[in-house]
């Protein structure tokens, strides 16, 4: 009889043991599902996330190299699986849609073990481009924005500040969230 220990189970996995697999898929199939379903709300999607995954985890059985839990490695792919996922029908082209995104990767990361948003490449990714489209606004332009978004300031504080008029301020914060809009939009298409 098998030896229940999750790191011998694994060990009988690598070595292509269909039985020990059938018994860790039963073992840790009903925790990968709520896990994926409770990331994406859809109770199809979540099972075949979660059936996806155990594919992944099977196929990549003999190459697995891991520091920690077999376990942790096997929610990682899920993981994985519900990040792609949702990249593909949470974000679309919309850029509308980033926040709802962010908000799905925040809940992702809180499973990751680090359990740092920074550390998703993902996330840094867009950040990236999101830093890249403020750095092509000119320079005042730029200036008011960073103003009313990185030190939210009120307009009227940015034009006493700058010695603009209030309808200046305003201009600049719309063309350059217009163009930064633009410039996600055409970064998210890209990734996709």
């Amino acid at each position: 009889m098998l030896e229940r220990d999750d790191e011998h189970l694994y060990a009988l996995v690598r070595k292509g043991n269909e039985q020990a697999f059938k018994y860790f898929f039963m073992k840790y199939q009903p925790k990968l599902f709520v896990f994926c379903y409770s990331i994406t709300g859809e109770e199809e999607i979540a099972k075949d996330l979660a059936q996806e995954t155990f594919i992944t985890f099977w196929e990549k059985r003999d190459t697995i190299i891991t520091d920690y839990a077999v376990t942790a490695y096997l929610f990682k792919i899920g993981h994985g699986k519900c990040r792609d996922y949702l990249k593909r029908n949470n974000l679309k082209s919309n850029f509308s849609d980033l926040t709802e995104f962010q908000l799905s990767e925040l809940e992702l990361n809180y499973y990751e073990e680090e359990k740092d948003i920074l550390d998703s490449l993902y996330y840094k990714e867009i950040n990236n481009a999101y830093e890249k489209a403020i750095g092509k606004l000119p320079a005042q332009c730029r200036a008011v924005y960073n103003m009313s978004h990185k030190e939210e300031l009120k307009s009227s504080e940015i034009a006493s500040k700058l010695s603009l008029s209030l309808r200046t301020v305003e201009n600049h914060l719309y063309r350059a969230t217009k163009f930064i809009r633009d410039e996600m939009k055409r970064y998210a298409l890209f990734l996709f």
